[in-house]
């Protein structure tokens, strides 16, 4: 199995624009037991970093007040557009929503997430047309370029 790195995923944390936190620019970790939270379901790799990266900036997961949980990044997107709470999610997922402003990406102080992607194959088994297709497609140096601006 071979594995080669595609992209860093940058996890942000995001309100809707009418949110309190929408107008500080930076938040303190205790903050975050302020607000009602979507999280990804409890065996997601982001819900397992998160928790990592709040535990080392001192804050619990259980400390949250968690009000729903999505196994979708997009489906909770629209939910914090919506104002029912606020999320971490992929900075990726959360662009479109921050660039037409139904979104604002805040800052917590001493935390920072972020995850390296890889794509993997096998060597045993030969790749269909599509993989191949789909790899060389991921090459190019406009996908690069866009994952460059994504991170």
């Amino acid at each position: 199995m071979e594995h080669r790195h595609f992209f860093d995923d940058h996890v942000v944390l995001v309100v809707s624009s009418d949110h309190p936190w929408a107008k500080p620019d930076v938040i303190n970790p205790k903050d975050l037991r302020n607000a009602n939270f979507i999280m990804r379901n409890q065996k997601s790799g982001t819900r397992e970093a998160l928790e990592m990266a709040l535990h080392q900036a001192g804050v619990m997961i259980d400390d949250l007040n968690v009000v729903m949980e999505i196994g979708n990044s997009e489906a909770i997107s629209m939910a914090v557009e919506e104002g029912i709470g606020a999320a971490f999610i992929s900075r990726t997922v959360a662009r479109q929503g921050i660039e037409l402003g139904k979104l604002k990406e805040i800052h917590v102080a001493d935390l920072s997430l972020s995850r390296e992607i890889f794509i993997s194959y096998s060597h045993r088994h030969p790749a269909t047309s599509a993989q191949t297709e789909f790899w060389n497609f991921v090459q190019t140096p406009e996908i690069e370029a866009m994952l460059k601006l994504a991170a």
